[in-house]
């Protein structure tokens, strides 16, 4: 089992290393755990499953203010599509996601990825992001809240 020390020691190697999702994705998780484990005497598979037994989701606040601050690739900054225009979104697509953490993830989707979609030719189809959004929420190897882990430890704020 993985001990504090452990884990900072991978947080280490990953940081140095080269800046990709997977690395990302790996390295918010290990933030998590290494929180958990800070002062509590657990050991990381506890700690693991203490995070996923605890709500963690992404509010209305943090929507806005992850939103807020996107710097797209397109140049822009902010979201690209509003919390209305996303619910509404929701509505037509019958997307059944939170509605906070997919308008986020619709948004930092859309920010990071734009120029890679219109350079594919998929950049101007919503039923794309659409897709991309609920694929990237639905993720079956993430543990619950993914969105709230990501932003917490990956997207800056």
């Amino acid at each position: 089992m993985l001990d504090l020390k452990e884990i900072n020691e991978e947080i280490a190697k990953l940081e140095a290393g080269k800046t990709c999702y997977p690395n990302c994705e790996r390295l918010a998780w290990l933030y998590i755990v290494r929180d958990h484990l800070k002062g509590t005497g657990r050991s990381a598979h506890t700690a693991m499953a203490v995070w996923d037994n605890e709500p963690h989701a992404v509010n209305r606040e943090t929507a806005d203010k992850w939103a807020s601050s996107l710097i797209n690739e397109d140049g822009t900054r902010g979201p690209h599509w509003s919390y209305d225009q996303v619910k509404q979104l929701m509505a037509q697509k019958g997307v059944s996601h939170d509605p906070n953490e997919f308008y986020s993830v619709l948004n930092a989707i859309y920010a990071d990825y734009c120029k890679v979609f219109k350079k594919y030719g998929v950049g101007g189809n919503m039923d794309f992001y659409v897709d991309m959004a609920k694929a990237w929420l639905d993720d079956k190897d993430a543990g619950t809240g993914k969105a709230a882990a990501y932003y917490e430890h990956i997207a800056k704020h």
